[in-house]
């Protein structure tokens, strides 16, 4: 029995286009994983970027770097225009950033604009990467202001370790004992003595 609903007068074409079609519900469709940015596979993110408005994209990203940026999509687009939004935009990438209005520079810059000092690493900032962080703070600004440039600033984190060593001896001499300061003690008594006679003589 033919599990096809066409007629029998359908063509071959028809008939061939059913049994593809048919194939479809064994697809697996993971709606819930291609939504996330975390457990999207990495050939689709392109296209998650794409639903959920990234203005700024780029293919040569790590695929880190794409998951945070869109990870980042929704929060930058409630907020885009403000201070936060070009941060969160720029840190997404995976740079500390720093941004400094124009009134916070000294001396203080030209009216309405603003720069930003970004951390590197040992990645460095070429060409590309300075076009395409361009880009993404382009997406995030505000009409007003005025994107003057980057300040690439490079730090050392590290530890300082302090020691103490503490080496102490003593040298201990030992001699056959000896009395010193020998020391006495006694009782002074005095006395005196009397001796007294009387010598009488009788005569016939």
């Amino acid at each position: 029995m033919s599990r096809s609903l066409l007629p029998p007068s359908a063509s071959a074409l028809e008939r061939a286009l059913a049994e593809g079609v048919a194939r479809l519900s064994a697809v697996p469709v993971p709606l819930r994983e291609v939504w996330s940015p975390g457990d999207c596979p990495a050939e689709l993110l392109p296209w998650l970027a794409w639903a959920l408005s990234v203005d700024a994209w780029d293919a040569a990203w790590s695929e880190e770097q794409k998951r945070e940026v869109v990870r980042a999509a929704v929060w930058v687009h409630r907020h885009k225009g403000t201070r936060g939004a070009v941060d969160r935009a720029v840190g997404s990438l995976g740079y500390r950033v720093r941004i400094r209005e124009w009134w916070e520079a000294e001396p203080a810059g030209q009216p309405f604009t603003f720069s930003i000092e970004i951390e590197v690493d040992d990645r460095g900032v070429d060409a590309a990467l300075y076009g395409s962080l361009t880009r993404v703070v382009a997406a995030a600004k505000n009409t007003r202001s005025h994107f003057a440039g980057f300040t690439v600033a490079s730090k050392v984190r590290g530890e300082v370790c302090a020691g103490v060593a503490l080496q102490t001896g003593a040298v201990l001499r030992v001699v056959p004992w000896q009395a010193e300061n020998i020391s006495e003690t006694g009782a002074v008594w005095a006395g005196c003595a009397l001796q007294n006679f009387s010598s009488v003589t009788v005569n016939p």
